[in-house]
């Protein structure tokens, strides 16, 4: 931690910014008392206001977590995989809407598992999608050893 000799500092303000020895001192004794100026009264139940803010959390807690999907309009900015929802009118009977893509230089794409090949082919996705986000963190099991 570094001492400051407030003498020495009023000394250099005064050699710099008043002139003569001793007028940031003045100054700052000369200043007029600033007092606080009361507009209104209130009267607060503390139980209502905990329970006004606890309520307050959980609205905006529930709102961050449909706006974690990011509408395509604002495209990724990562070359990265994210999850993904497909324009309902593309998804198959029985499919999800849901899926997992990789954005790449400003393009989706989906690998496929080609059986002639025994290899996997990186295709780009054909279909709209219309919001994506962040894939989550992984499961990370209990330290205890209990799920």
């Amino acid at each position: 931690m570094r001492a400051i000799d407030a003498d020495a500092l009023l000394a250099e303000y005064d050699r710099v910014h008043v002139g003569p020895p001793g007028g940031a001192r003045k100054l700052i004794e000369d200043a007029p008392e600033v007092k606080p100026k009361v507009v209104a009264e209130i009267k607060i139940d503390g139980e209502a206001l905990q329970k006004a803010v606890d309520e307050a959390v959980e609205n905006i807690k529930a709102e961050l977590v449909e706006q974690d999907w990011i509408p395509c309009k604002k495209p990724p900015t990562k070359n990265d995989a994210y999850l993904v929802t497909v324009h309902p009118d593309y998804v198959i009977p029985g499919g999800g809407q849901v899926d997992i893509l990789v954005w790449v230089d400003d393009d989706w794409f989906y690998m496929v598992y080609d059986t002639k090949t025994a290899r996997y082919q990186i295709t780009r996705f054909p279909d709209p999608v219309i919001a994506w986000r962040s894939l989550p963190a992984p499961y990370k099991e209990d330290r205890n050893g209990s799920d």
